[in-house]
């Protein structure tokens, strides 16, 4: 028996003005596993970075084994297996899509973000790569889970300097972390405690550059439950408003936890870029996973003389 139910929609749009989707997102009902990823490099390479991050995600979640996920999530330190899962997946997605862009020289610097969340045990897993984000809304109000992973946000979070001063600065979203830019990647992790009635909506940056944070609150707790109304209407006043970029959202409604585990307290961290040793492990496992995808010899030659390991 499934220990809770969920309520889920989602939806996708190019917007106006743009003719090519590079948004891609997965909901995977059977294992309570939402994602939603926004591509990014030229010749249409975005799309294809971001449909194979949502593919090698859920292929991945079916066939990998515990054995192997551990070795590869093994600084998270954790014990919850789909928290170990969920990272040991980001970062093999991650290096199946920087394989892939040294493959084919049209797709060379393509990357994804990645905000994936996973329900289990009572709790909303989260991993996060990038300037999609998550938020939660509860009892009335709304949180955001992840930070953007932003050049811009990066001087804030510093200090340098404050938010009235960002909004005058360009380049805005300049990403400084994706996934497939690199062999290594780090990743923000969350883990919350769930609460019946809580409401995740995951979304990528076409919605969030078109709508301030109140009038997304506004559209979500207008609309409770009724989750296709409130993914329509996202959409549709992020295009209203803007529409200059694709907008994808998933929003996961949490209606009954039928199991209630113990008490566990919220935790957030971030996994540095791998090691070594875990990077080969990776590579054997996407050679044992898909033994037909082809490798160029550029590829081969670069993975035998070069290792990125950022600490």
């Amino acid at each position: 028996m499934n220990k809770v139910k969920l309520k889920i929609d989602a939806r996708s749009d190019t917007g106006v003005t743009r003719t090519n989707n590079e948004d891609s997102f997965g909901v995977f009902e059977k294992d309570n596993l939402f994602l939603v990823c926004d591509g990014m490099g030229g010749h249409r390479a975005g799309d294809y970075a971001s449909r194979l991050a949502v593919k090698t995600t859920l292929e991945m979640f079916d066939k990998l084994e515990e054995k192997n996920y551990r070795k590869i999530s093994k600084d998270l330190k954790h014990e919850w297996e789909i928290a170990s899962r969920l990272i040991a997946i980001i970062r093999l997605a991650n290096r199946m899509i920087f394989n892939r862009s040294l493959a084919n020289p049209k797709r060379q610097g393509m990357g994804t973000t990645f905000s994936g969340l996973a329900i289990e045990d009572g709790c909303a897993i989260s991993g996060h790569v990038g300037d999609s984000r998550i938020y939660r809304f509860r009892d009335g109000k709304m949180e955001l889970l992840t930070e953007d992973h932003t050049w811009v946000n990066e001087l804030i979070l510093d200090k340098e300097i404050d938010a009235g001063q960002a909004r005058k600065l360009g380049n805005k979203n300049v990403i400084t972390r994706a996934l497939g830019l690199e062999q290594t990647v780090k990743i923000d992790v969350r883990i919350d405690p769930l609460q019946e009635g809580d409401i995740f909506l995951l979304c990528t940056d076409g919605l969030t550059k078109a709508l301030p944070d109140d009038e997304i609150k506004r559209i979500v707790l207008y609309n409770k439950k009724r989750l296709s109304h409130t993914a329509k209407h996202l959409i549709d006043n992020a295009n209203m408003k803007d529409g200059s970029d694709n907008s994808t959202v998933v929003i996961v409604a949490v209606e009954n936890i039928f199991s209630i585990p113990g008490k566990k307290n919220a935790t957030k961290m971030t996994l540095k870029a791998q090691d070594r040793r875990t990077s080969r492990i990776e590579m054997s496992l996407l050679k044992k996973y898909y033994p037909n995808s082809s490798i160029s010899d550029r590829l081969k030659k670069f993975i035998k003389t070069v290792i990125v390991h950022k600490e």
